[in-house]
């Protein structure tokens, strides 16, 4: 009789999804769409062409947040909001604005601060009042 050998690899004693070489473990490619629902610092339109280091810092993370959100929650945002419409708005355009990036990795607090300072001045341009006209 003649015996028959296993063409199977030799066990290393770990699952397949436990092995750090298996095909799901490996990271991301950057041309999978993984970045077509989110904006970069240069817009949706660059979103998909270029890829923003993420933030690794929550608490940062959280304080950029928390002032953009002061910045969200005022009439001349939204205000901005009615008079450009997101699916209007233009990244070669300047009046249109861009919400500093909370998530950007490797800016400085100062950098932030001056990206979220320029923001918040652009958008008191939206401060008039809509029944004044």
């Amino acid at each position: 009789l003649a015996t028959t050998t296993s063409v199977m690899p030799p066990s290393t004693g770990k699952r397949p999804a436990d092995d750090p070489a298996h095909p799901a473990k490996q990271p991301r490619r950057s041309g999978d769409g993984a970045a077509a629902g989110r904006e970069s610092v240069f817009g949706a339109a660059a979103a998909t062409a270029y890829r923003v280091p993420q933030e690794t810092d929550e608490r940062k993370v959280q304080q950029r947040l928390k002032q953009v959100g002061y910045g969200k929650n005022t009439i001349a945002y939204d205000n901005y909001r009615r008079q450009v419409p997101k699916n209007s708005r233009d990244g070669e355009n300047p009046a249109h604005l861009r919400t500093p990036n909370a998530r950007a990795a490797g800016i400085s607090k100062r950098q932030f601060d001056g990206r979220l300072r320029e923001w918040r001045s652009k958008l008191h341009v939206f401060w008039g009042d809509d029944d004044a006209e």
